[in-house]
């Protein structure tokens, strides 16, 4: 939001603390950064140009996306992996 709305000082200021900030257990890096870069750049542009790593969830019946975290009935995945297909050969 910061870069869309060109607040460069609130941008920096952001990235010091999160390059500068003594972490404990409790507050992990990691986490920090795919909650506010690698997500948002994998919902908007990451699974559409690298497209999804899907896990299949069997108890729940469901198939999840690890970067996007996008959810879809297995049904729903079936008929999406089949468009996907069909566009692909131009039918």
């Amino acid at each position: 939001m910061d870069f869309k709305f060109k607040r460069w000082s609130r941008l920096l200021k952001n990235i010091s603390i999160l390059l500068f900030m003594p972490f404990s257990k409790s507050v992990e890096r990691k986490l920090i950064i795919f909650d506010n870069i690698k997500l948002p750049f994998n919902k908007r542009f990451g699974c559409k140009w690298f497209n999804h790593r899907w896990k299949h969830i069997k108890e729940e019946n469901l198939h999840f996306c690890l970067d996007c975290q996008k959810v879809l009935k297995s049904e729903e995945f079936i008929s999406e992996k089949r468009e996907k297909t069909l566009n692909k050969l131009g039918l």
